[in-house]
């Protein structure tokens, strides 16, 4: 489909015959079995500002490699079967203003995302991480400032990279293609009324 995103392993279920018109279709290749974890921690002893750590962590509980493997192939693998790609982690502390409601209050933050390509469905994760799915990691940056009672500035800046290179064809200039890397800035302002 037109709103598929990266990331999983996929294989091919049903293909158009050699010069027939039409499209392949595609299947996820692992089963999804979600275990998720959420931890954090508010330390508020360093007024006037507060500073949070947080980490959240998932696992595919239905991932298999030898299923996979077995089912489609390991040569007509989206992802090479080189190790288990079915975790995800973020850990993230915070630094700032423990309300944001009045003007000049403010808070920054940090984050590293680690998420395999079959650890959840890139279909439903971070569309602005390495333009949208999984097999990513990298790092986010950010904060917010209170410009004036419900009026807040907002920035964050987003590294990423593929981390494992998925099974390509080769590119027009002979070589492998290289590992999808992205880098985005973001601002924004928000008003309540």
């Amino acid at each position: 489909p037109l709103s598929m995103q990266k990331g999983n392993t996929l294989f091919d279920l049903y293909s158009t015959p050699n010069g027939a018109q039409g499209n392949d279709v595609f299947g996820l290749a692992s089963e999804f079995k979600i275990f998720s974890l959420s931890a954090g921690i508010e330390l508020p002893d360093f007024a006037p500002v507060d500073i949070w750590v947080s980490g959240d962590y998932a696992k595919n509980l239905g991932y298999d490699a030898e299923e996979i493997a077995a089912r489609v192939g390991s040569a007509d693998l989206t992802n090479p079967l080189t190790e288990d790609q079915d975790t995800a982690y973020m850990i993230r502390a915070e630094i700032g203003s423990p309300w944001m409601l009045d003007e000049g209050e403010w808070r920054l933050y940090a984050a590293y995302k680690h998420v395999e390509a079959d650890a959840v469905l890139d279909a439903f994760n971070d569309s602005d991480f390495l333009l949208g799915g999984t097999n990513a990691k990298g790092f986010i940056f950010g904060g917010k400032y209170v410009l004036q009672r419900d009026v807040t500035l907002a920035f964050r800046y987003i590294d990423a990279e593929s981390i494992i290179n998925p099974n390509n064809p080769q590119s027009f200039f002979g070589g492998s293609l290289a590992p999808l890397k992205s880098s985005a800035y973001q601002i924004e302002i928000n008003g309540k009324f």
